[in-house]
């Protein structure tokens, strides 16, 4: 089944990614406690990411750095200056230097205020910092300020060093302030930043190019000093080729390394070929170019390795995995691993972890640039497609096996997932590392009139997105999958994304729009004949009036539904309907009703691994067999969902039957067994922040308290 439980214990509708399976991450990753204030529980997070291995001077810099620290009002602290002037390295040198300063954890954020695909949101950096400070992400709030807020409560009197690395506006770093004065905040852009400078009293320090000495020490620590310091001469006048920008030295250097027989001579002669037949970008001082560096780079490299680097320049995303690079570019796995290595090589790439890669910004563009004016169009377009392709599939492979019992739009697997299997584990790692380059490529596929795969993606990427609590991606993501169905004609993938986002909406509490939602897809469904859409539209609707307490319309609904889907022989709408109804009925006290539905589930049977249903028709019916007086009854069915929950990690689940069983053991004279279920109660309610029962469950946290007092006393 693909029946949901949203915040209050609804199931939701079976087309939308589950939160029930928002219980499935917390088993992959980890149940988090987090209390407000008791900073001891709260995860301490080192994000820094490693010190550049070629570093020289910046001593005034970083002597600045170190009084800025001595003095509470420079609680935020400011780097600019040109992209490649080497402010990222600084700042996570100076980092390292002082992290044992901040015992309570570093963290870090590459903000890509310049990339392509545009800068990150406040409101997803806050949620990952959340995250890393072991907020659950079903309590990550979905509004800014709110996220903000609780970011700033949970750094209150403790000490820790924010990054804020590559920012694009102050709008961009003002929600992501501590308040703290134990925290200190550096931030890194090309930009002035004057509105943070202004508004926050932030001191600014401008970072330069390298002196000519320094980047001269810089090519030496690259190329070695015994080669430097014999071409003294050619070293200086290199280092004045590239501006005495680091950024254009490494690569310089990277260059001369490659080959022992290659003279820095002969890269100042080939550079000073090149500078008069390329638009420069210039440095600051107005002096050589650095986009004169990065083409005799380029020009250097293989035909192969060419094609590679230009191919990468359309990829939209801020990293990119090893197999999306040889599906970009149609190369084997060894292949394209041998000419990321020459990319590597020349220090046009970078690796960040094992099979990812990235640009420095500035040879993003390029690379962009490059794809643009030497890359035929039939190919850019041929390469769009395969990485779309590769997108489709292996997220399609990664969906199906994270969210097994998800209703999706394609029904079957694409062609291009077969042959891919992933655990639910490995699943879950790859969207962790990939789905923000997934919703790029949507926004990529959409630009480029590539409404198919639009529809692809957006439906195959929500369920991660729900999964994860990311509402507001999904909405977009939802939205966009709208407009692509309708420029192809899609009325029916149309239809089920706004069930979807009705769905989304009804968790964010938008009830308005979710009513807009199933309006649309019920005209839809109905004007196409489709009697299963309508089921899921009414069951939705009945979602809705349980939500807003309307007991009797939301039983209404589910009725429509259920009629509707029992024309559908096996449907799996038939139990959803039902276990609706069983809820609802045990919500209204109408527990006779409620058995009935339950049972009825049963007759059909449970499929293997359905651990949603496992777990909640025993639950509904322990409940209202209590509510009936059958206690010895209700103890069996409780158990049977508290084994069935436990198994799956379904930490709402076992919270709520928990609850119930401590009611049901203290109705049988169990009263030590009792303590022990509603102990264990409270306990989860307070790690999942709850301060209500989820889904079955009468009794609030506080009740149980009351009563566990009462026993001990």
């Amino acid at each position: 089944m693909n029946e949901a439980a949203s915040p209050d214990g609804d199931t939701s509708n079976v087309f939308a990614g589950s939160a029930d399976t928002v219980v499935q991450a917390r088993n992959i990753h980890g149940d988090v406690h987090v209390h407000r204030h008791e900073h001891a529980t709260l995860p301490v997070a080192h994000q820094l990411p490693p010190s550049a291995q070629h570093f020289v001077n910046r001593v005034a810099e970083l002597t600045e750095l170190d009084q800025r620290l001595e003095r509470p009002s420079d609680s935020v602290m400011v780097l600019t200056g040109m992209a490649g002037a080497g402010k990222t390295s600084l700042a996570v040198r100076w980092a390292h230097r002082v992290r044992d300063r901040f015992p309570d954890g570093q963290l870090y954020v590459n903000l890509h205020g310049y990339d392509p695909g545009g800068p990150m949101s406040a409101g997803q950096v806050l949620d990952g910092f959340l995250r890393a400070l072991g907020t659950p992400p079903d309590r990550i709030p979905t509004e800014l300020e709110a996220q903000a807020g609780l970011f700033r409560s949970l750094l209150d009197g403790r000490q820790v060093l924010i990054m804020l690395d590559n920012a694009r506006s102050t709008e961009q770093v003002r929600p992501l302030l501590p308040g703290s004065d134990g925290c200190r905040v550096v931030v890194t852009s090309r930009g002035t930043l004057s509105g943070l400078v202004a508004g926050q009293g932030a001191p600014r320090l401008g970072l330069r190019v390298l002196l000519p000495d320094e980047a001269v020490e810089l090519l030496r620590q690259v190329i070695g000093a015994d080669r430097a310091d014999a071409e003294q001469d050619a070293a200086r006048g290199l280092a004045r080729r590239c501006g005495y920008l680091p950024l254009a030295l490494r690569v310089a250097a990277g260059r001369a390394v490659a080959s022992d027989f290659l003279t820095l001579a002969d890269l100042n002669d080939e550079l000073d070929e090149e500078h008069g037949r390329l638009d420069a970008l210039t440095t600051e001082e107005g002096t050589t170019a650095v986009r004169v560096v990065f083409s005799w780079s380029y020009q250097a490299l293989s035909p192969e390795a060419a094609r590679m680097f230009r191919l990468l320049g359309l990829h939209p995303g801020h990293d990119i995995a090893l197999r999306a690079v040889a599906a970009l570019t149609g190369l084997s796995t060894p292949r394209t691993r041998r000419q990321l290595e020459a990319l590597i090589a020349a220090h046009l790439l970078e690796q960040t972890a094992h099979d990812r890669f990235q640009f420095h910004d500035l040879l993003r563009d390029y690379a962009a640039e490059r794809a643009e004016n030497d890359e035929p169009e039939d190919e850019r377009t041929m390469a769009l497609e395969q990485l779309l392709d590769f997108y489709i599939g292996t997220a399609d492979a990664a969906d199906r096996a994270l969210l097994a019992h998800r209703n999706r739009l394609l029904t079957e697997a694409p062609e291009q997932s077969r042959g891919q299997v992933f655990t639910s584990e490995q699943a879950a790692r790859w969207f962790e590392s990939e789905w923000r380059n997934t919703l790029a490529c949507i926004r990529r596929a959409h630009e480029a009139g590539q409404h198919t795969p639009t529809v692809r993606l957006a439906s195959i990427l929500v369920g991660f997105l729900e999964l994860r609590d990311h509402w507001k991606e999904a909405v977009w993501a939802l939205r966009t999958g709208i407009d692509a169905a309708r420029a192809v004609g899609d009325r029916s993938a149309e239809a089920q994304f706004q069930v979807q986002l009705a769905d989304i909406n009804q968790r964010m509490g938008d009830f308005e729009e979710v009513r807009e939602c199933y309006r649309h897809a019920l005209e839809i469904f109905r004007q196409l004949g489709d009697r299963r859409g309508e089921g899921y539209c009414q069951n939705g609707l009945g979602l809705l009036s349980r939500r807003v307490g309307d007991f009797d319309e939301a039983a209404h609904h589910f009725e429509e539904a259920l009629a509707i889907f029992r024309t559908w022989e096996g449907d799996r709408g038939i139990d959803a309907a039902l276990l609706n109804l069983a809820i609802t009925h045990q919500k209204s006290g109408s527990t006779s009703d409620a058995i009935r539905c339950a049972d009825e589930i049963l007759e059909h049977g449970i499929r293997p691994g359905d651990w949603w249903l496992g777990s909640a028709v025993p639950a509904v019916l322990g409940a209202a067999y209590l509510r009936s007086g059958q206690v010895t009854e209700s103890v069996t069915h409780l158990e049977q969902a508290l084994t069935v929950s436990r198994e799956a990690g379904a930490t709402s689940v076992e919270a709520d039957v928990l609850a119930l069983h401590g009611e049901a053991t203290y109705e049988l004279g169990r009263t030590t067994e009792a303590g022990q279920s509603w102990q264990r109660a409270l306990e989860l309610f307070e790690s999942l922040n709850r301060t209500e029962p989820t889904y079955f469950a009468t009794l609030t946290p506080t009740e149980i308290r009351t009563r566990l007092t009462t026993m001990a006393s």
